[in-house]
């Protein structure tokens, strides 16, 4: 069977791509749409590519008619709280070279099943499987998404082990199922984004004090701020036109230096393979998933 293919076209000598989760950029208005299926209820997604000297730059467009940022803390009583964990998000996750030709038949289900990460028992030779995760709550309102390695064990892939200070901060009571922060200033119902400014630490003797009870209030589940380090290697920017879908621009180094990162060639003989997966209002383990997909490189259409 014939693998969609994506062509990563050469960005034009004196321009340059503007990760801005627009279409604007020269290069764009050139390189070819490939349709990707996915499954239902997204139906497809659209991929460009493009690539200069240093970087690869990828462009992605999908049908959702409205804005998931719905990962929160709701409160149900005095220090009662509901944890509701769901987004709109997109995952890239690129084949280790040496699973390629494995990877154009099974895609990510050669080292995922059932939402367990359970690597098949002849793949376990995998050190580390590189994957990029957009979430629009979680990584949207910054310049970077969350760049992922996804390690072996013996049987399983793992977290990568970023340092916490690599990444968001959980807000997380120590002392009851409930956040640790609360925003000031912010009403049932207004934004679900928490920076970490304007905050208020709550223990559970003085939440009453602090934040009189409002039943149904909500509280984000993290503190969003910049990845560091490895984790935050890959730039992105995403837009929502209300009623039709999101369009996410991403770029990183071709190679980035990092040892948990997939290096790429703009080698016009070399073939990379790579799976996308979209989540829509899901949770971590709920996306709709494509088949393997290749990216070539070339100078021209």
């Amino acid at each position: 069977m014939r693998l969609p293919r994506v062509r990563a076209l050469r960005v034009a000598d004196g321009k340059a791509v503007v990760v801005d989760g627009t279409t604007g950029d020269e290069v764009w208005s050139r390189a070819r749409w490939t349709e990707i299926d996915v499954a239902d209820p997204i139906g497809k997604v659209k991929i460009k590519a493009a690539y200069d000297a240093e970087h690869i730059y990828l462009l992605a467009l999908w049908n959702d008619e409205d804005v998931s940022l719905n990962r929160y803390w709701k409160r149900t009583g005095t220090v009662q709280f509901e944890r509701y964990a769901r987004e709109d998000g997109f995952a890239v996750l690129w084949a280790p070279g040496s699973d390629a030709d494995a990877f154009a038949e099974k895609s990510c289900a050669l080292y995922c099943h059932d939402g367990t990460h359970a690597i098949a028992a002849s793949h376990r030779n995998v050190k580390s499987v590189d994957v990029w995760y957009w979430g629009a709550q979680q990584t949207g309102p910054m310049m970077t998404l969350r760049d992922m390695a996804l390690r072996g064990g013996a049987d399983r892939l793992r977290g990568d082990g970023q340092p916490e200070r690599s990444d968001n901060i959980e807000n997380r009571s120590a002392e009851f199922e409930g956040p640790r922060y609360f925003p000031l200033f912010v009403n049932p119902g207004s934004t679900r984004i928490l920076r970490a400014k304007n905050l208020t630490e709550v223990k559970r003797s003085t939440l009453e004090e602090k934040i009189p009870k409002a039943r149904g209030r909500e509280v984000p589940l993290e503190i969003v701020r910049e990845r560091k380090g490895s984790r935050g290697d890959v730039r992105a920017k995403a837009r929502h036109v209300k009623g039709k879908g999101w369009v996410l621009e991403m770029g990183r180094l071709l190679n980035t230096g990092h040892s948990d990162d997939q290096p790429l060639a703009p080698d016009p003989l070399v073939t990379t393979r790579f799976a996308i997966a979209i989540y829509d209002d899901a949770g971590s383990g709920e996306h709709a998933t494509s088949g393997p997909i290749e990216l070539v490189f070339v100078a021209s259409e």
